[in-house]
């Protein structure tokens, strides 16, 4: 698939009526929940791995099976087909059930690549045939298989046992992208050498010297909401793609019901408006879309429409045998007539949420994109400068453009057929909901805890290096790593003369110059009326052409029925 095609697919309108449009994400999920990090302090609490840590060879299905698996998924035409092996797993330490010579039995585009990794690995210019392959080597192969398919790949892992051989024999398979999955002892302190966070930024380098694009990702749970911009800031400082999901625990496959670690609704609020503001103020590497920043704090209990924008493959155990299975989510499986009580996974709500707000969610597919390929095909740091600086977030200005922006755009879907559709089946009031909103954002203690909340982060110490060391790293907070490039400073400095805002030292992304405008809170009100008539008098007007349409379809359809017979 193309990149321009790739980009097209995911950008693809939701379809108001009814029909069939390709999925945005298939998951597939196979070899089991044999997780290397099963049973750790911060995965127990909500992590429903069933296997631990051992490779269950029983579980992982052969490669005649996933060929099979990948051409059938292959007719869905979805924009990225993401591979979770073994409960995240990458094992180079364990032996698969699969040898040498049942890969010679495939005729993969890719086999010479596998000759140069076995030699270079094993010191032989021979494969042994009835030499079994690890675990990790195996999933080279599934990439292949996937590739040859026509697929676009990326992969789900902890990370734990990743290194750059593996990496470099992933690329030459076809993988694409990938998900490195942050599962800390503890919650992440940023005052701290944190070996965990080292050892993914430091893989995530790796990828994208082999020309793999990497996402850390992380779940928001009560425990570590308190650091988690921090941490987002780390990430995303080093140019380094950060996700964000929220933990829920509805009981299903991969989560056990334990509702004490879900963040409260402010934390989540306070998490996702400040990750949101970093991608409308800095252009930071947050790779999350916007529609799940802008409403998941809202939608805590959203209940997706059961379309096959996101679909969850799995090949799980039948007695003795080993069968695929075909789900609209991995947490209710099977139970799918019977829908769920909600939940607010970050996968499902950004598939069935794609193409609904606008020009804003475009804007994100095409910067996301964009970094993406830098990183891939040019150079590491930044060329397109961006605007705001870290001190910016500690101006109430700023804070309070941000939120009477999330009211603009909400106020926006008031007559939106699918988010209609989307808060009813949810639960969720409109009016209530942006009643809620506009109140936040002329609220001076909502602002004034967002700006605290900027300046604690901004407090945050030099730590050391590593625990052992006595060499110290210079500070990570106080900016961002690119605010000073000239292109950023030059920038700044023509938008704070040009720019309202500017009087209050802040300049605004042109692109988001009409949404993030800051107003009196008279005006501000004034102008969220304004969306809303504009709205009813679009769906009157639309309403109007309907019926038209209805009373000319009325009065020929007879008369052509007339003459018929």
């Amino acid at each position: 698939m193309s990149a321009i095609e790739f980009i097209q697919r995911f950008r693809e309108q939701k379809i108001r009526l009814e029909g069939f449009r390709h999925p945005a994400v298939v998951v597939f999920e196979f070899g089991g929940g044999n997780c290397n990090r099963a049973g750790s302090a911060s995965c127990k609490d909500f992590c429903g791995v069933p296997k631990g840590k051992e490779y269950d060879p029983t579980l992982d299905p052969s490669l005649e099976m996933l060929e099979k698996q990948f051409q059938e998924i292959a007719l869905l035409k979805p924009a990225v087909v993401s591979i979770v092996p073994n409960g995240e797993a990458v094992r180079p330490d364990q032996e698969a059930n699969t040898t040498w010579g049942d890969v010679a039995k495939f005729s993969l585009k890719q086999s010479r690549f596998l000759m140069q990794y076995y030699s270079e690995k094993y010191n032989s210019d021979v494969i042994n045939q009835n030499q079994a392959l690890t675990s990790a080597e195996k999933i080279a192969v599934a990439i292949a298989l996937g590739k040859n398919a026509g697929l676009n790949l990326s992969l789900t892992t902890n990370g734990n046992l990743l290194d750059r051989d593996l990496l470099v024999l992933y690329r030459k398979m076809g993988l694409e992208c990938m998900n490195l999955s942050y599962h800390p002892p503890k919650p992440f302190n940023p005052e701290r050498y944190d070996p965990y966070i080292e050892h993914l930024i430091k893989i995530a380098n790796q990828a994208i010297e082999v020309g793999i694009i990497p996402t850390i990702t992380h779940v928001l749970t009560r425990q570590n909401a308190g650091t988690f911009v921090a941490l987002a800031d780390y990430v995303t400082g080093q140019d380094i793609f950060f996700a964000v999901g929220i933990a829920n625990a509805p009981g299903g496959g991969f989560s056990v019901n334990n509702p004490a670690i879900e963040p409260t609704e402010n934390q989540v609020k306070m998490v996702f408006r400040r990750l949101l503001a970093r991608k409308l103020f800095a252009d930071r590497h947050i790779r999350t879309t916007i529609p799940y920043l802008l409403m998941a704090p809202y939608l805590r209990h959203w209940i997706c429409d059961q379309t096959p924008d996101f679909l969850h493959v799995s090949i799980e155990k039948s007695g003795e045998r080993l069968q695929p299975q075909l789900n609209v989510c991995s947490e209710i499986r099977s139970k799918t007539t019977e829908g769920c009580d909600g939940c607010t996974h970050q996968c499902f709500f950004e598939a069935q949420t794609r193409g609904t707000i606008g020009i804003l969610e475009r804007n994100d597919w095409w910067d996301t994109f964009g970094k993406a390929a830098r990183q891939r095909y040019t150079f590491r740091h930044p060329i397109r400068p961006i605007v705001s600086e870290k001190t910016d977030f500690q101006n109430p200005y700023l804070w309070g453009s941000v939120l009477q922006g999330i009211s603009r755009v909400t106020a926006g879907l008031k007559e939106d057929t699918y988010w209609k559709d989307t808060f009813k089946r949810s639960g969720v009031d409109f009016e209530t909901l942006l009643d809620g909103l506009i109140k936040d954002a002329t609220d001076s203690q909502v602002i004034n805890e967002l700006v605290q909340a900027e300046k604690k982060d901004a407090e945050i110490k030099i730590w050391r290096q590593n625990e052992v060391e006595v060499t110290k790293r210079s500070p990570i907070f106080t900016n961002w790593h690119d605010a000073g490039y000239l292109q950023s400073r030059f920038l700044r400095s023509v938008y704070l003369q040009l720019q309202e805002s500017g009087k209050y030292g802040i300049a605004v992304p042109l692109k988001f110059r009409n949404i993030l405008r800051h107003e009196e809170p008279n005006d501000f009100r004034t102008s969220i009326e304004t969306i809303l008539r504009g709205k009813r008098e679009e769906q009157s007007k639309f309403k109007g052409i309907l019926q038209i349409i209805s009373n000319i379809l009325s009065y020929f359809i007879p008369k052509v029925f007339e003459v018929s017979f």
